[in-house]
């Protein structure tokens, strides 16, 4: 009964050990994973209500609930999900339960103390053993708010838009980069008669071009331009064009016009224009009627009275000093009737009508140069022509009176005339 020896057997356990070790910093860094994971992972069990069997720590921050209370009462994280939601959910979990499929799909869960709502997308993956008994859904949960308020704003920025054109109080049109047209709101309608089923998808010539034969204006690029067109029913109307090229997300070009109606403003400008055209007439007609009255009655009269100033001093029992005198009041005299000839120029050259625009300008030249110092030169350029009455009485006048400011205000001693003839641009 006495013990004389021991056996000790020896196992060597450093595989296991070391098994051990790389199983514990497995689990904990999978704990660290899923504590810090910026999504909720979680599994449960199929039917509809999901009830959960495990859940990540991600899920109290976003909901206020405790893990612990949704393990022991499995309805209790449906409670987190926006009432609007909830049977989109349960609808959702159980047809993936009956049909053993997967499941994405997106809901608001809402903070129980702060209200915060949060938009979350929820992929469930089917878990199913050998036989295809579906066993659980393994599942993560990704905050999408940010997404979802920048779709929303995008979806308010558009339906804006949206809003801002089909109201604009201006046409507004919308071509493709093949000239076409994609869009028009209901001012071009308004404005023109034509529907927008009438004009959509329509290419150049388009339906309000009185030109049919000129090529896209589109393709001249310019940011601002006028254009003459005409409604449905005919009449004429101008508009002012704004032109904008535009590009969408994917780089596509597109052209953009914005019409003004300035229909009024041009009937206005061409009244005001005809309106000139009259005055100017007018005046004209007064100039060359006094012009005509000084030339045939006033000159006359001075002409005559020199003659017979010139006759008397032909007495020969004058005496000296009255001689003189009459000397005196003939130089007078034609002094004046020379003023007048020449004031009668100014007014209105007879020349400009029976010889044309640049006999006209020689004429006031020379004159310029004998009776007001000025030294004028002028050098005709060109195949001189013939130009409208109108038009040579208005450049006329407009180089009398650029004349007339170099000599009174610009003490100018010398000045150079170029009249220029060119091709369709005459002066």
């Amino acid at each position: 009964g006495t013990i004389t020896s021991y056996e000790i057997g020896i196992v060597d356990i450093t595989e296991s050990r070391r098994a051990q070790e790389t199983l514990q910093q497995s689990e904990q860094k999978y704990e660290s994973l899923v504590n810090n994971i910026a999504n909720v992972i979680y599994s449960s069990l199929p039917g509809v209500n999901g009830t959960r069997i495990f859940l990540s720590p991600r899920w109290e921050d976003w909901t206020g609930q405790s893990i612990h209370d949704i393990y022991r009462d499995e309805q209790i994280w449906l409670r987190a999900v926006h009432s609007e939601d909830a049977a989109k959910i349960t609808k959702a979990y159980l047809e993936a339960s009956t049909q053993g499929t997967d499941y994405c799909i997106e809901y608001r869960l809402v903070h129980k103390n702060s209200g915060q709502v949060r938009y979350v997308r929820d992929h469930g993956v089917a878990i199913k053993e050998e036989s295809g008994r579906l066993v659980m859904f393994d599942g993560i949960i990704s905050d999408i708010t940010e997404v979802k308020n920048l779709e929303l704003e995008l979806r308010q920025s558009r339906e804006f838009l949206s809003e801002l054109i089909m109201n604009a109080p201006v046409p507004i049109l919308v071509f493709n980069k093949d000239h076409s047209v994609r869009y028009a709101n209901p001012a071009l309608e308004r404005l023109t008669g034509f529907t927008y089923s009438e004009i959509v998808n329509y290419g150049f010539p388009y339906p309000w071009d009185v030109d049919k034969q000129r090529h896209s204006p589109l393709g001249e690029l310019t940011s601002s331009r006028e254009a003459l067109y005409q409604k449905k029913n005919g009449d004429r109307f101008w508009v002012e064009i704004a032109l904008v090229i535009v590009k969408d997300q994917l780089h596509e070009k597109f052209f953009l016009e914005t019409w003004n109606d300035i229909t009024r403003e041009k009937q206005f400008a061409e009244n005001l224009r005809s309106y000139a055209n009259l005055v100017t007439s007018a005046l004209e007609n007064e100039r060359k009627r006094l012009a005509r009255e000084l030339h045939d009655e006033t000159i006359q009269s001075l002409f005559c009275l020199c003659t017979d100033i010139g006759n008397c001093m032909k007495d020969d029992r004058l005496p000296p000093n009255v001689r003189q005198e009459l000397k005196l009041i003939l130089d007078r005299t034609g002094g004046i009737m020379n003023y007048v000839r020449s004031f009668c120029h100014e007014i209105r050259p007879d020349i400009i009508d029976r010889f044309g625009l640049v006999p006209a300008i020689k004429l006031l030249v020379e004159e310029m140069n004998q009776h007001n110092g000025l030294a004028c030169q002028v050098e005709i350029i060109g195949e001189m022509q013939r130009l409208p009455s109108d038009s040579e009485l208005a450049l006329f006048r407009i180089i009398q009176e650029a004349l007339n400011n170099a000599r009174k205000h610009a003490n100018a001693t010398e000045v150079k005339l170029n009249v220029i003839f060119t091709g369709s641009t005459r002066m």
